[in-house]
């Protein structure tokens, strides 16, 4: 990660967090551009360059975890 610090963010005024896709980066890794607004202008900039994901077997799709709903009959109203 790369960060640029202009100015502090304060913790007692609105700060306006951005975050915008940028082009990958030499190694094919994709990166994401991070900005911090606050008062005039932007406080902190940032590129985050984002780790490939792995899948593990161990972990199971949430379909697989979570249950479906119980369906309850249709009353019929006489």
């Amino acid at each position: 990660m790369q960060t640029v610090f202009r100015r502090y963010v304060e913790l007692d005024a609105p700060c306006l967090i951005a975050a915008e896709p940028l082009l990958d980066d030499p190694l094919g890794r994709a990166r994401v551009g991070v900005t911090m607004w606050q008062g005039e202008g932007p406080n902190v900039t940032a590129t985050v360059t984002l780790a490939p994901v792995l899948r593990s077997r161990s972990v199971k799709p949430l379909a697989r975890i979570i249950p479906p709903p119980l369906r309850t009959p249709a009353r019929s109203v006489a």
